[in-house]
């Protein structure tokens, strides 16, 4: 099972790698693109948030048009702003780090700021995430 160990560092005004790890939540550095028959297209890479709240995995819907993702559907999702429909797109899914990879749906979903994706629990389902507050750093086996 390959492991990658992610670090957080701190930042030139003094934060500390835990602070930073606490702010900014567990984050893994993915490539995106669209699916497509002929695999044209070259891969965005992006920082994604690993969050434990939430069940599905989540898009920038502004991300996704810029890669051309396919919507696929239209889906119920409850979210901090609570029930909404969603659309769904296909994409491939890539962590370098881990030498991991899914062709898996996403939500696309309004993210103002950073990381434009959200990797929720369907993600956390294929590996194992351990989160060391006190050393600021994340280990994920996938």
């Amino acid at each position: 099972m390959p492991t990658h160990r992610v670090p957080h560092s701190s930042d030139a005004r003094g934060v500390t790698p835990q602070q930073v790890l606490a702010r900014s939540g567990p984050r893994l550095q993915l490539e995106i693109r669209a699916l497509r028959r002929d695999w044209a297209g070259s891969p965005v890479t992006v920082w994604a948030l690993i969050d434990t709240g939430a069940a599905e995995s989540c898009i920038d819907e502004a991300l996704a048009g810029t890669l051309g993702l396919k919507l696929i559907d239209w889906s119920g999702m409850t979210g901090i702003g609570g029930p909404a429909e969603h659309p769904v797109y296909m994409a491939e899914l890539r962590a370098p780090a881990l030498a991991w990879s899914l062709k898996d749906r996403l939500y696309g979903v309004r993210i103002d700021g950073e990381p434009p994706v959200i990797l929720g629990r369907d993600f956390l389902a294929s590996c194992v995430l351990i989160y060391d507050g006190p050393g600021g750093s994340i280990t994920i086996c996938a």
